[in-house]
């Protein structure tokens, strides 16, 4: 993940409520927290919308490694609304 904002990257961070985030790496930048779980899903979707055979199940631990292999960055731009994907290979 990076941030469109800064053009950082973004780390991944576990708050004390067990919820895990993607923060952005510059300290001055004003882009707030944002739910991994969110972020994920929606890499997760764009692939499907994209790439994937309708009616293919793949299961959770196999998305991370579906996703690890196609996809190179996922930049998030000022709202969720502005995320772009830059892809490895094309299934």
């Amino acid at each position: 993940m990076w941030c469109g904002l800064c053009d950082a990257a973004m780390k991944p961070a576990l708050l004390s409520t067990l919820i895990r985030f993607y923060g952005c790496t510059n300290p001055p930048c004003p882009r707030p927290l944002i739910e991994a779980d969110l972020l994920e899903a929606l890499a997760w979707q764009a692939f499907r919308y994209l790439f994937a055979e309708p009616g293919t199940k793949i299961s959770e631990p196999e998305r991370h490694l579906v996703l690890q292999h196609f996809l190179e960055r996922v930049t998030v731009g000022a709202d969720l609304g502005g995320m772009r994907y830059r892809w490895r290979d094309v299934p």
